[in-house]
């Protein structure tokens, strides 16, 4: 099975306070953000629990589960998740397709002094379009033309090696898929990813996945 599930210890510790000054300035900008915007708001756009997001980042750096220290939030949003990477020490990057999403997640990374990057993209590949056949036309994942159903299961070979924001290039990537997304981003990254990366995802209400990349068999 490609990918294999990495159990998260419960963790009984305070945050840090440097993480919980960065939450709580994230939560007061994101909460300011959806008031500015109540008549036109940014579809599909909910944050993550961040405070189960960095413990389970806490978990992976101390434990060095991914193979590497390169860092990837795929649908970024504030970039409050990049953020709390950075200050584990990963070299760390978001990408998000929402312009006033990224604008502000660049706001927040310069306030904390972090060296963090964010790209207003799809983190779908060049030639992967095809995988947002599982849950429609969704602007919010693709501005490319889709390719047909039957073509979801790509090779690996496909993988788009020379693009600095390829998911081949990171060790970690966490996302909070949209409810009937989970199976997309899981795909998406058993057909791009690197043997041994590590895919954090937030799913339900406390529900946060560790899982490793396994493209072969022990």
């Amino acid at each position: 099975m490609p990918l294999i599930e990495v159990e998260i210890p419960e963790i009984d510790a305070a945050l840090p306070s440097t993480i919980e000054t960065l939450i709580r300035e994230a939560q007061n900008r994101i909460d300011l953000f959806g008031d500015v915007r109540r008549d036109r708001p940014i579809r599909r756009f909910i944050p993550s629990d961040f405070t189960l997001a960095y413990d389970a980042l806490a978990v992976v750096a101390a434990k060095r589960l991914a193979p590497g220290r390169q860092f990837c939030e795929w649908g970024s949003g504030f970039g409050v998740v990049t953020l709390m990477a950075a200050i584990l020490g990963f070299d760390a990057c978001g990408i998000e397709i929402e312009e006033d999403l990224v604008v502000e997640a660049e706001k927040l990374a310069r306030d904390f002094d972090l060296p963090v990057e964010f790209h207003c993209r799809s983190y779908i590949p060049e030639g992967y379009d095809s995988f947002t056949d599982d849950i429609g036309n969704s602007e919010q994942l693709s501005m490319q033309p889709l390719l047909p159903s039957e073509q979801v299961s790509m090779p690996r070979s496909m993988r788009v090696e020379d693009d600095p924001l390829s998911p081949a290039q990171f060790d970690l990537i966490y996302v909070y898929p949209w409810p009937g997304e989970e199976s997309l981003v899981e795909k998406l990254f058993e057909a791009t990813a690197s043997e041994g990366a590590i895919l954090l995802s937030n799913h339900a209400v406390d529900d946060m996945r560790i899982r490793r990349l396994v493209t072969c068999e022990i």
